[in-house]
Formats: structure tokens, sequence, C-alpha cells
């Protein structure tokens, strides 16, 4: 890193410090300004080593192999530390800018990586699952009306997340930053030969005699669009540094997006490879250290931008691991579990641990966590608290609010 950056980034920090300190005494960014990245860490991170109950024996009885050493562990309180890779999220978790909420399930849960994340996706229990997501309802009901053709945007995956889905709102699916140049006008082109391409479309949209076309010239044009929105947005450089991983340029393009602010409300980003059944302890480090890089990054170029108090980012996975490890050394792993462990930083974002300690004692019959918290109360937060919507139309039944946000 050279000075420049160095100073930049000390500068977004200083930035970001000052922000969270000062809401209190701040206006609030209105709920129809709010946005929400929703970070899915994939195959199921294990809670409890992300956030390790350092005072808890049982803990490191059923994990000889994979527990965290106190001494090894950022230590958050007297009873709770973090996952050594985690030195960021440590020191943004001191000065009040992360918060965790403990034993997020449901009930009844069948251990199966698809189920699990269709019912986290579409917010149902309900066989068959609903073809809906919670944030696609969400956007039909609230942002369809609103003019908000890019509401929804998925970052790193080539087709539209479950939860993304509704049924009249588009969404858009970017599974890199690379393309989108492409999609644009070539620079050899003519300007006649680009007003003439704008008018075929317009003409697709408008122009056809067939009702039934009329739906498709409209997708078509808006998407030619926002693919060049997009590519324009891209064009400009961060002011923060960021690591080189998938995830930290996926968090990159959503910063650019939400500086040029497009109408973006919903960011779905994916963090693939936490199926730790084997060789989990390295495994696990390698991949929360990307996850505290990025996110890090993340959160300095939002407070540089300005973007910190009115985006709230909501880091969740499909379910948490078994408590006792299974193998010896250093090939140790973990079953699927059940109990997750949520994040919340950035706007709103309510400081602390919050949720009951995990409870070893009484497991279930599988030998896994049983959940304190239901994970629709975590999406109740984020609609009612956060986006200022009644929830219960969208999940489909009334859940009280996690009090995760401030």
């Amino acid at each position: 890193m050279d000075r420049r950056h160095f100073l930049l980034g000390a500068g977004a920090g200083a930035a970001l410090l000052g922000l969270q300190r000062n809401s209190v005494g701040r206006a609030r960014p209105k709920p129809t300004d709010r946005n929400l990245v929703l970070l899915f860490l994939h195959g199921g991170d294990d809670g409890l080593n992300t956030l390790v109950p350092t005072a808890d024996e049982r803990y490191y009885r059923a994990r000889p192999a994979l527990g965290i050493a106190r001494e090894s562990a950022h230590r958050l309180d007297e009873r709770n530390g973090l996952h050594p890779a985690l030195t960021h999220t440590a020191n943004s978790f001191r000065s009040g800018r992360i918060g965790f909420l403990r034993g997020v399930g449901y009930p009844n849960p069948n251990l199966s990586h698809f189920r699990a994340k269709d019912i986290w996706n579409s917010a149902s229990l309900h066989t068959p699952t609903p073809a809906t997501g919670w944030l696609g309802r969400f956007a039909d009901t609230h942002l369809a009306a609103r003019g908000s053709p890019m509401g929804l945007v998925s970052l790193g995956q080539v087709s539209t997340p479950h939860a993304l889905r509704g049924t009249h709102h588009l969404s858009y699916a970017l599974p890199s930053s690379d393309g989108f140049a492409v999609r644009r006008a070539p620079s050899s082109s003519s300007e006649s030969a680009a007003r003439a391409r704008w008018r075929a479309l317009e003409k697709l949209n408008g122009g056809v005699r067939e009702d039934r076309l009329v739906p498709v010239g409209a997708s078509v044009l808006a998407a030619d669009r926002a693919t060049s929105s997009i590519a324009t947005a891209l064009e400009r450089p961060a002011d923060v540094p960021y690591p080189e991983s998938t995830l930290a340029e996926n968090l990159r393009v959503v910063a650019r997006l939400l500086e040029a602010d497009l109408g973006t409300r919903c960011f779905h980003v994916t963090h693939s490879g936490y199926d730790t059944h084997a060789s989990q302890a390295h495994t696990h480090n390698l991949l929360l250290g990307v996850l505290d890089e990025a996110l890090h990054a993340f959160l300095l170029d939002l407070a540089t931008i300005g973007r910190i108090e009115s985006t709230l980012v909501l880091v969740i996975s499909e379910f948490g691991r078994r408590v006792a490890e299974n193998g010896m050394g250093a090939t140790a792993g973990t079953d699927h579990g059940t109990s997750s462990l949520v994040w919340t930083a950035g706007g709103g974002a309510r400081p602390g641990i919050h949720g009951p300690a995990p409870d070893l004692e009484h497991l279930d019959a599988d030998g896994n966590l049983v959940p304190s918290s239901d994970f629709r109360s975590v999406y109740a937060a984020v609609l009612e608290d956060w986006f200022g919507v009644p929830s219960e139309p969208i999940l489909g039944a009334r859940f009280q609010p996690a009090e995760i946000l401030r």
C-alpha cells in the first residue's frame, strides 16, 4: 500500500468511526433512501468458531483439534472472542460498528443445503417452496410503484438468487464486472449507428402494434439502459484500496453502484466455501480472512462516499455447524448444524453481541445447538425497522423483529 492509499484508508476509517459515534445526533436517512447489502456465506459458516465462547469449557472438550485457543482469539469481553482471522472485524466491534445475533435458525431443520437455502431465501417453511423470495416480494410491493427498475442486483452469480425473485419486479444478476463494456456500443461505432440502435430499441418498446410484444421491448430497453448505467458507474475507481479477491471485487462493484445512485435498494453478494466437513481449520481461516479484509475495505469505501449511514450490511449463512468435531488433527471438520450466526454492520446496525450464549449442555438429538431466534425475526427487523414497511404481508406471518438495529 503506498502513502496515498494509506492516508485515504486512515481518513476513511476516521470518517466511519465519526459517523457511527455521532449517529445519535445526526439526521437518519429516510427509509426510502436506505439500502441493504445481503452477504450470504454459502455452505454453512461455523458460528462457534467465528464468535468463540472462550469461557465455556464444553466448547473445548467438544473440539480438541478445532477449538480456537483463548489466547489466539480476539477478545471481545470476558466470555467471547473472534476468530484470529477477523482482525478488522474485532476492531470494528470494539469501535461499536458491528453487531452479532447468536442462535438464529428455524423449527425442525433437516440439515440439507438445498432445503436450508430454500427456507432462508423464501422465508417460508412450506413445501413446495414458494417461487418468490422475501426480497423479491418486498420489491413487488414497495419498489415497483416507485420507478426503481434496478431495485434488486446480485453480484457473483449468473442467475438471480432465489431471495431476489419476485412476480413483477425485475432484478439484475451480474456475474462479474468484466462484461459491461461489451454490451455498450463499440468505441469505433459512429454516432449515427448509436442513435439508430436506440431508436430500434425504443421502437421495440412502444412502436409495435402487438400488445403482447410491448413488455418484451420494455424489458430489453430497460436492460440496455441499466447495462450502460452500470458500465459508466464502474469506470470510476475506488478511493479506498481493496484486497485482491472475488468477494472484494463484488463489494467494490456494490460501492460504485451505490455511489452512482442508480436506484438499487437491495444487493445480494455470495461468498462460497463454508461447507467445512474436513480440514476446517485451514479452510475456515482462509475464508474468514478474505471476508474480514473485503468487508473492512467496503465499509471504509462506504464512509468515504457518504453511504455508510444509508446502507445496512446483513451477513447470513444457511446454517451453522455441529458442536462436536469429526476427524482428527489437521483433517478435523464439522458436519451440518442448525444454529447460525448473523452479522450486522453499517447504517442502523446495533453494536454488540445479541441473543443468549450457546447452550452446549442441552443439544438436540443430532448433537446440534437449539436455535433461540427465528431467522424471520431478522427479516422482520430489516423490513420494519430499516425499510419501514409491514413485514407480515411479505413473510406470511407475524414475527417480532429481532433487536439488531438502532
